[in-house]
């Protein structure tokens, strides 16, 4: 593992990612920099389309050079913010192969194929997930994107958005976003997981993998509709919520029963990169429903699993995000007491917030969450 991945990768046995500043910042120029690197190469060109002669391991030496770059460029985004640098246009290159390093060898010095590709648990089935999924999510990210361009013109145009052919145009956007992750998920299920087992460690890490995989992608996906949603003029209904905030519960649940599975353990390296930073931002913001002006999601079983999952988490680090994060879940924990305690309605909770004990006022609960966020 590299220098860079490894400094996204150091994780406490509580599942966070610790990181300074200064570290992240000099991580993601070391990325772009590498993009950069790899781009001089022309690692983002197939080497099919190269028209030089490489041998067999060196093609898929390029191709995995390639994608492993995508993947620290994906990574990078998760922690600062921008979208990832690298586009679905800015490259051809293909897939790697799945199949077994020794089965290259063996082509290599023989020349034929010693076995068909996939059809089997190989060195690249866990790799090969990764690199669907950030190709998953820079897909997401182009049609997310066009969808929104598409509302910005018709804004411009002085096109009456409410109309029901733009709303159907619409819908039909985001439906087709959530066709294409669901078919991501099937050529997982097709292509790479029929084919492992649930005794060996690295095929129990796989399928984790891909669990998580899933949640993020549908994370990622809410998380970008609710960025954009004053471009594309929709706001994120009640069962939307919902549904997002039941993906981050559960990646929040699985990444929390992995850290303490000690069949996992050997594979560590591969778990202890996933971030739960956003997840668990979404599960607080939930939790402060009350405070945000926000209608509260009457799952009181989901609410319930997400208070759990903000108890384990170890918000412990310095850096401004798990600053804000703490403040969230003192406040969120405030709230909870309030709600336990009070004789009134919920209703009127939300317009009264006191603390138990004090005179804090709602209004000052909500001062105090700006200036965290700012500070």
């Amino acid at each position: 593992m590299s220098e860079i991945e490894n400094s996204h990768a150091g994780r406490s046995p509580s599942g966070q990612v610790p990181q300074s500043a200064s570290v992240r910042d000099s991580s993601s120029v070391d990325i772009i920099f590498a993009i950069r690197i790899a781009q001089s190469l022309g690692l983002h060109r197939d080497p099919s389309r190269l028209h030089i002669k490489l041998s067999v391991i060196e093609i898929e030496i390029r191709r995995r050079l390639w994608f492993y770059v995508c993947g620290l460029d994906q990574i990078s985004a998760e922690f600062h913010g921008p979208r990832p640098s690298i586009r679905n246009d800015d490259f051809d290159t293909r897939l790697p192969r799945n199949v077994d390093d020794a089965d290259l060898s063996y082509e290599t010095r023989v020349g034929i194929r010693r076995l068909p590709d996939g059809g089997r648990f190989t060195d690249m089935t866990v790799l090969l997930i990764r690199i669907s999924t950030v190709r998953c999510f820079i897909v997401l990210d182009r049609m997310l994107r066009e969808s929104s361009s598409t509302v910005s013109v018709d804004v411009e145009n002085g096109a009456d958005l409410q109309s029901d052919g733009r709303n159907r145009n619409r819908n039909a956007a985001l439906e087709k976003m959530e066709q294409f992750i669901e078919s991501v998920m099937l050529h997982h299920e097709e292509e790479y997981l029929k084919f492992s087992n649930g005794s060996d460690p690295m095929h129990k890490l796989t399928r984790l993998l891909a669990e998580t995989t899933k949640s993020k992608l549908w994370i990622f996906y809410y998380r970008l509709l609710s960025g954009h949603s004053h471009m594309l003029r929709t706001n994120l209904g009640m069962n939307s919520r919902e549904r997002y905030l039941s993906r981050c519960v559960a990646l929040l649940e699985m990444l929390d029963g992995v850290v303490f599975d000690p069949a996992t353990q050997v594979c560590y390296w591969l778990s202890s990169g996933i971030l739960q930073l956003h997840a668990l931002f979404q599960a607080l913001q939930e939790l402060l429903c009350s405070i945000l002006n926000r209608e509260e999601i009457p799952n009181i079983e989901l609410l319930s699993r997400c208070r759990s999952c903000i108890d384990a988490a170890k918000l412990d680090f310095d850096s401004k995000e798990w600053t804000l994060l703490r403040h969230m879940k003192e406040m969120a924990e405030t709230v909870r007491i309030i709600n336990q305690t009070a004789d009134t309605q919920k209703s009127v909770l939300a317009e009264n917030l006191l603390p138990p004990t004090g005179g804090t006022s709602r209004d000052d609960l909500l001062t105090d969450f700006n200036q965290a966020g700012v500070a």
